[in-house]
């Protein structure tokens, strides 16, 4: 004759199951992902992937960076991925005393910010990336995200911004090895 389980052990089963759900969907809005996958509120970049013509040229950007380059990376495998001819090198700033957050891991690796702006001029997004195995200097970070860089540096990990507009909010997605984190602002 087979066993019943109780309802006791039933309602203990179910109250674990709802508890253990609950703390794995809080642990990306603590700042911990242990998902490989990509991770977002939808599960995956909101980044679309590149639509060559239909694509805006900072899209393509973005996409490039959120489809493409997978942390660390190299610098020729950067440059692969990027043909970064839109870059220059007034565009890239080193972060060096932070007076706040930054959406970056606070590791080794010296960040950097470079603003991609829409056709008009406008503020369109920014890229964070962070950088390790060199002196930090902005040059070297050209030299990097330009193909030329020292093959002892690597990009550890990077942050795409939306900036917020009437239409989208603001968004930031950081890619590390281990996967997506995305948030709202």
């Amino acid at each position: 004759m087979p066993v019943k389980p109780s309802t006791k052990y039933l309602g203990i089963l179910t109250i674990g199951i709802v508890i253990g759900a609950s703390v794995v969907n809080a642990l990306p809005y603590l700042g911990v992902n242990f998902r490989l996958l990509p991770y977002t509120d939808s599960g995956y970049t909101v980044v679309p992937p590149d639509r060559g013509a239909q694509s805006s040229r900072q899209e393509r950007i973005f996409s490039q960076f959120a489809h493409q380059l997978h942390p660390p990376c190299t610098s020729k495998e950067v440059h692969m991925v990027l043909n970064a001819t839109w870059l220059k090198r007034e565009m890239i700033h080193g972060i060096y005393v932070i007076g706040g957050q930054i959406p970056l891991n606070h590791d080794d690796s010296q960040p950097f910010v470079f603003e991609i702006n829409s056709d008009d001029g406008k503020p369109w997004g920014r890229i964070y990336v962070g950088i390790s195995g060199g002196d930090g200097t902005e040059d070297e970070a050209f030299a990097f995200l330009t193909g030329t860089g020292s093959d002892n540096l690597r990009m550890t990990e990077f942050a795409l911004c939306y900036l917020p507009t009437p239409d989208r909010p603001g968004r930031i997605e950081r890619f590390t090895w281990w996967g997506i984190q995305g948030r709202r602002w």
